[in-house]
């Protein structure tokens, strides 16, 4: 859709007046009035398409606009079943009970959330998904944060800057691989771009967890406690170096590119497979477990919570409030409400600041509006390149901007896909684990930070035809 199009379809106080009335709706029914999310998503999208016929569009383009938003989110929604069943083999084969085992030993209650940073950006890395990384690693880390008497939302939150640094610095990430794409860079360039900004807040971000985490480590478990625990894990569980193999399966599948569904699937089957074999679990407990999940009783409280997860079942919540959010997203994008504030925007900027400041911002709008990251990243790098062509800047600024701007952001939005996804995986709102996401949301102010004061900026000559990834 051309510009002139969009401006006769919506005018940029139209754009701007559905926009503040939706969030108006949403922080009201969220904050003040404690709603469902489901109904207020649902509601927003009604009152949506009805905007929609008020102004001129048919019936059949916003239905099919609204399809659209769907169809292009099937692969997450894909990987949204498939981390159920991948979870509840984790938990049969027995890795989140080894993991859980070993960090009994292992980790110390003032270092533990440092350590789930860590542990989590080194997964991520070598996965290039943080969604696997907080099914997996953070689900179990979350966990034995518990049984030490920590915050969950403070493990979670450490386990999800983590696993969103390796989303976005591997060169093995979906993400990573689409904003240069998008914004017409080189692969690698856009990593060493985004070192310069990530590097600096991942040290903060782990200084500042290790403070919070040193202040809340005071509820240390009794050696007592520690080895119920782990004679629970041992009695139940064949414990060794087999039962981690799942772990290395993932990553090894994950570098040679294998697509995530498939990774997701072949490793499924393989730890199903140790369960059968190596703990003894009848096929009829690991097939049903495919969808029920896995219900444990050990007699000890808290392994029941911590390893009674997964399966198909437990992802329904998070599958129906993505249908709903991805709905919305293929509706606003009909409507052309992203397209049309950052076109009008972009004609005002005239400092260097300024432009990376309304990329970055411009793409945590675009997941608030659209719901699903991989679209944003996409329609910002078409909508910024040429402008950052023109006026001489490399495009590994804007990709940078990109990814710091809705990589990292929509792990805290309550209605995106990620925030969706998290939230359910992990048993928390968005709103208790943002906070301790100190990576996810502190990049974004350090990279504009940086575009202000000239850091990191990398000039080339000034042109109006930059490489491009394909429309949608």
């Amino acid at each position: 859709m051309t510009e002139s199009e969009l401006n006769q379809r919506l005018s940029p106080i139209v754009a701007t007046t559905l926009l503040l009335s939706l969030f108006g709706w949403l922080l009201l029914g969220l904050f003040t009035f404690s709603l469902s999310l489901h109904a207020l998503l649902l509601t927003s999208l009604g009152a949506l398409m009805a905007c929609g016929r008020l102004l001129g569009i048919g019936i059949d383009e916003l239905r099919d606009g609204l399809f659209q938003g769907i169809q292009d989110a099937i692969p997450a929604l894909v990987i949204f079943l498939m981390i159920g069943v991948l979870m509840a083999s984790f938990m049969l084969s027995g890795t989140v009970p080894s993991l859980l085992y070993y960090g009994l030993y292992l980790l110390s209650p003032e270092w533990f959330a440092p350590a789930t940073l860590i542990l989590c950006a080194v997964m991520s890395s070598a996965t290039g998904t943080s969604w696997g990384t907080v099914a997996t690693l953070g689900v179990a880390l979350t966990g034995l944060g518990q049984v030490f008497g920590l915050s969950p939302a403070l493990i979670a939150g450490a386990a999800i800057a983590g696993a969103s640094f390796g989303d976005k610095m591997s060169p093995i990430s979906d993400t990573t691989n689409l904003a240069a794409l998008s914004s017409g860079t080189d692969l690698y360039r856009h990593i060493r771009s985004m070192s310069l900004t990530t590097m600096p807040t991942f040290l903060i971000a782990g200084g500042v967890l290790t403070v919070i985490g040193y202040q809340s480590g005071e509820q240390i478990l009794p050696p007592a406690a520690i080895n119920t625990l782990s004679s629970t894990l041992e009695a139940e569980f064949n414990l060794s170096w087999l039962t981690l193999t799942p772990i290395a399966l993932m990553a090894l599948l994950a570098i040679r590119r294998i697509p995530a569904e498939t990774t997701m699937f072949l490793t499924s089957v393989y730890a199903m497979a140790l369960a059968t074999s190596l703990q003894g679990s009848p096929l009829s407990q690991v097939m049903a477990a495919v969808y029920d999940g896995t219900p444990f009783k050990t007699g000890q409280a808290v392994l029941d919570t911590l390893l009674s997860r997964g399966g198909m079942a437990s992802m329904a919540w998070t599958l129906t409030l993505a249908l709903i959010a991805v709905a919305l997203g293929g509706v606003l994008r009909t409507l052309g409400v992203f397209e049309v504030l950052v076109t009008t925007l972009i004609k005002r900027l005239q400092s260097r600041g300024a432009l990376v400041t309304a990329s970055t911002l411009g793409s945590t709008m675009g997941n608030a509006l659209l719901t699903e990251p991989y679209i944003v990243i996409i329609l910002t790098g078409q909508l910024f390149r040429d402008a950052y062509g023109l006026r001489g800047y490399n495009p590994a600024l804007l990709s940078r901007g990109i990814e710091e701007g809705s990589t990292l952001t929509a792990a805290l939005i309550p209605w995106t896909t990620t925030g969706i996804f998290y939230a359910s995986t992990l048993g928390l709102s968005v709103l208790d684990y943002a906070p301790y996401a100190v990576l996810n949301w502190l990049n974004l102010i350090v990279g504009i930070t940086y575009a202000w004061l000239g850091w990191g900026l990398i000039k080339d000559k000034p042109t109006a035809t930059v490489a491009r990834a394909p429309d949608i």
